[in-house]
């Protein structure tokens, strides 16, 4: 694992695939695209639990179930494994 401005990198490798997994540092992300002329509108909690991490049937349907009240009642970000993120543009 490396620490970035950015955040959180992971590289890793499945099946001869290389990929990279990253937890952003919400501040910088924040910082860069106010940077970028874009105006953040809202942070809110998008999901709970990775639906990734259970198979197909019963476990995964809770899951997702569960992560839509999550974001329907805007519960604490701080808590959640993934954050959206509205913003919008300004213009020049």
């Amino acid at each position: 694992m490396i620490k970035t401005h950015g955040g959180l990198e992971f590289w890793s490798d499945e099946g001869g695939t290389p990929f990279v997994m990253r937890i952003a540092n919400l501040e910088q992300l924040v910082c860069r695209l106010e940077n970028h002329g874009v105006q953040i509108i809202s942070k809110s909690a998008s999901e709970f639990w990775d639906i990734n991490r259970f198979p197909a049937g019963i476990l995964r349907a809770v899951s997702i179930r569960f992560n839509q009240l999550w974001f329907l009642l805007r519960l604490p970000t701080f808590l959640s494994h993934g954050i959206a993120i509205i913003g919008e543009k300004r213009a020049h």
